[in-house]
């Protein structure tokens, strides 16, 4: 049945819809990521400039002085540990690991993702902290210290890149999916709260934070166009040539 859709009995049927190009949905989901990234990019640089101009000095001392936890004891400790998948020495050496397995299952371009997201975020952090030297803030009891600037806070978009990182890894189908997902988006949001509870970041500093590790990750996997999981584990473009139905 030529240009012609059957149905199970063997009829030609030509009233079925047409279907979407593979290449028209590929081009539509590049470009929505790529105004994600635009509206991310934008978040960053008008928080920047409010900063640069000490226009939220205010805003932020009253939002971050009542969420300081003070003294020193295990409060201080647990909030230490909560932070930590934020900071370089954890976050990398575990997305390196990760990059690690994932060459050993051949997976190269997922990889190469994961490497590229995990060494650019901190480095690009550095040299907006050098480019706005803000101070950190400083709020009476407040037991930690950080001797680097302030914004935009490195922990949260290391935290941010962490998490994004691994919700590409996430297996595509699955129930768990959405759990592990939302579990992924608070630990970022977590790390982002422990920052402020510890007192060495202002709250326009974390989301400034979290906006620009979410754009490392989507401006990376845009560029080395990372693949989707399926459930099994293999990128989308295997599982087609592994699949029965791409032979008939």
């Amino acid at each position: 049945c030529e240009r012609l859709t059957c149905s199970p009995s063997g009829v030609a049927r030509d009233d079925d819809p047409p279907r979407r190009s593979h290449g028209g949905t590929k081009s539509m989901g590049r470009g929505r990521t790529g105004l994600i990234i635009a509206a991310l990019t934008a978040v960053v640089i008008g928080i920047g400039l409010l900063v640069a101009g000490g226009r939220l000095d205010g805003v932020d001392t009253a939002v971050g002085r009542p969420l300081v936890w003070t003294g020193d004891g295990p409060h201080i400790t647990t909030l230490q540990v909560l932070t930590a998948p934020g900071a370089e020495n954890v976050r990398i050496p575990l997305l390196m690991t990760i990059t690690g397995l994932l060459l050993w299952q051949r997976l190269v371009a997922l990889a190469a993702f994961t490497a590229a997201a995990a060494l650019a975020v901190a480095p690009l952090t550095r040299a907006i902290k050098d480019l706005v030297e803000r101070p950190r803030p400083s709020y009476p009891g407040a037991t930690v210290t950080a001797v680097d600037w302030s914004w935009p806070s490195g922990h949260a978009s290391g935290a941010a890149v962490l998490a994004g990182v691994l919700l590409v890894l996430l297996p595509r189908y699955t129930r768990r999916r959405r759990a592990l997902a939302v579990t992924l988006v608070l630990g970022a949001v977590s790390v982002a709260w422990t920052r402020l509870a510890l007192g060495v970041h202002s709250l326009s500093d974390v989301l400034a934070g979290l906006a620009l590790g979410t754009s490392v990750v989507l401006l990376t996997g845009l560029i080395l166009r990372a693949p989707l999981r399926t459930r099994t584990g293999t990128t989308s473009a295997e599982a087609r040539r592994r699949s029965p139905a791409a032979d008939r």
